[in-house]
């Protein structure tokens, strides 16, 4: 255990479960060497615990801190202008009256009225996605390190937008962002939305930041640190690539652990590496047509199958593939879900592909278990982190396809020559990623040294 001067470290998250997770598991890490108080909205510091996402009890160290925002649901609508246009200002309105009102050990003067939150807060780590909230810490010279949930890539497209560029309405583009070129150039027209709540006003604060923490590893994040350092402002900014950052297993819940024991007994009856898992995560709400194709392509599938589905979703499922789901029964060939153990299914010797909507948390757990990624993004930086994979030849994209507005169905046939082609493809080149990211974990490893570098950065300053 390093030995290292106490801080107060507050965590301040956007209600999001993709930004939550990460940024809640980074606070658990840096917990064991400073205080921590995590502060996200009053609405999510109640349904954290009831998704065993926060135990007060196992997690001790950490003190939760409801926002009073007025933000009734996790910002989860994929697409939706609605989120930009009513839930982003609340948001980013309670985050700088929060911010305005801590106490803070540079301002001793400084009187604070909040009754839960007395010890002055010496750093405030905050994803991303903060937007025009980050202005209140700049503004209080408060020590930032801005957390990027996924790779550097984002970071790069906040560095290289500008308020003159080409925009358009929300709901007349496909959703998707894409990765600037290396002189910082577009070819998508980005929401103005997006531009002007978010990526600008981060983009202001990003030079005056701390630190960069990076949920990724450095060797494959160099030349895009490279690119982030050319940038005005920037070359002083260290980067700290600590990741993956991936949840500990924890015991379930008696219900889930019920259906994670029949899963992994359902999973150690098929051939190595022969089950296809398909999953879009919690978010994505998927079409009729498309329901019905996947459907089509599981049947056709001469492999079993794993399909994590939103029960509202699966009223669109043929009846005769929802009678065929058991977990009961070994011979099964398919399992219909509406919550499955990821993990489990993903580090199993029989799962062989993993059809992912390529939210970063799902990527990394299907990159670290060494399974190649059917990467089928639905929405926002979700294709950026597909291309990511298959940039590094651990699987493939099915492109032009989403959850957007006016989005294509992906027909059965192109679903199946996709798991194929990637099985045959890429297995390989996941196993090789695989053995990156574990080697980057070991007490020796990349992303261990620069977390304890980080930890002792975070002290002195």
């Amino acid at each position: 255990m390093m030995n290292v001067q106490e801080k107060h470290i507050l965590f301040i998250s956007v209600p999001a479960y993709g930004h939550v997770i990460p940024l809640l598991e980074l606070a658990r890490k840096v917990s064991k060497f400073h205080q921590v108080t995590f502060a996200v909205s009053a609405k999510m510091v109640g349904d954290l615990p009831e998704r065993e996402l926060f135990d007060e009890k196992v997690d001790s160290r950490i003190t939760m801190y409801p926002i009073a925002d007025g933000v009734e649901t996790a910002m989860e609508g994929p697409a939706n202008k609605d989120i930009f246009k009513k839930v982003m200002p609340m948001i980013f309105r309670g985050i700088m009256k929060l911010v305005h009102s801590i106490p803070i050990s540079n301002d001793p003067s400084f009187v604070s009225e909040l009754k839960d939150l007395t010890r002055p807060v010496d750093g405030i780590i905050t994803d991303n996605f903060i937007g025009t909230g980050a202005g209140a810490m700049t503004q209080r010279k408060i020590p930032l390190y801005l957390f990027s949930s996924g790779p550097v890539s984002f970071t790069w497209v906040i560095l290289s937008v500008h308020a003159e560029m080409a925009t358009g309405n929300m709901d007349d583009l496909d959703g998707f962002m894409e990765v600037p070129d290396e002189e910082g150039n577009f070819k998508k027209t980005v929401p103005a939305e997006l531009l002007h709540s978010l990526l600008l006003p981060v983009q202001k604060i990003l030079p005056q930041c701390h630190a960069v923490i990076v949920n990724s590893v450095c060797d494959l994040e160099s030349e895009m640190i490279r690119r982030c350092k050319s940038k005005p402002g920037m070359q002083n900014v260290p980067f700290f690539c600590i990741g993956p950052i991936l949840p500990e297993t924890k015991k379930a819940a008696a219900a889930n652990a019920t259906i994670e024991q029949k899963v992994s007994t359902w999973l150690d009856g098929k051939d190595p590496e022969s089950v296809v898992y398909i999953s879009f995560g919690s978010v994505v709400k998927t079409n009729q047509a498309q329901v019905e194709a996947i459907a089509g392509a599981i049947k056709q599938l001469d492999q079993p199958a794993i399909w994590s589905l939103k029960a509202s979703d699966q009223q669109y499922v043929p009846e005769d593939l929802k009678s065929a789901t058991n977990m009961d029964d070994p011979s099964s060939k398919v399992l219909i879900l509406t919550w499955a153990p990821q993990k489990t299914i993903l580090s199993h010797g029989s799962m062989g592909v993993f059809v992912s909507h390529c939210g970063w948390n799902s990527t990394m757990e299907g990159l670290a278990a060494g399974k190649p990624i059917v990467g089928w993004p639905q929405f926002a930086d979700q294709n950026i982190n597909a291309e990511f994979v298959a940039e590094h030849n651990a699987g493939d994209v099915i492109r032009n396809a989403g959850s957007h507005k006016g989005a294509r169905m992906v027909p059965p046939k192109e679903i199946i020559s996709m798991i194929k082609n990637v099985q045959k493809n890429n297995t390989e080149g996941a196993r090789t990623f695989a053995q990156k990211l574990h080697a980057a974990l070991q007490p020796d490893g990349s992303s261990s040294k620069q977390f304890a570098e980080l930890v002792s950065y975070i002290a002195s300053t």
